[in-house]
């Protein structure tokens, strides 16, 4: 358990900090749920995990700002998808549900 927490936050370039690891927590829920799997801290593929990372990372940036520049003036440019990077590593592991 503690080698998952250490490789996620490695990826992640973060310190392994309390406050972190409940992230990780966090970020393993999101994409389980995303993926309707059950996968654990002990089996989570790599992939996976990589998406644990980018979810991390996404987490510490500024809420769906695609890009910014100043040239004179400011310009923000938003994205409609925040987590698109992390869905595109989840992607081979979402499960299709038929009701």
């Amino acid at each position: 358990m503690e080698e998952f927490y250490e490789q996620i936050l490695k990826m992640a370039g973060l310190e392994d900090t309390p406050d972190n690891r409940l992230e990780v927590d966090a970020a393993l829920d999101y994409a389980n749920h995303y993926c309707k799997t059950s996968f654990t801290l002990e089996d989570a593929p790599a992939g996976f995990k990589k998406a644990i990372a980018v979810l991390l990372q996404s987490a510490e940036q500024t809420p769906n700002v695609q890009s910014e520049s100043v040239a004179g003036e400011i310009s923000v440019t938003y994205s409609n998808e925040a987590n698109a990077t992390a869905k595109s590593y989840l992607k081979p592991y979402r499960r299709a549900v038929f009701l």
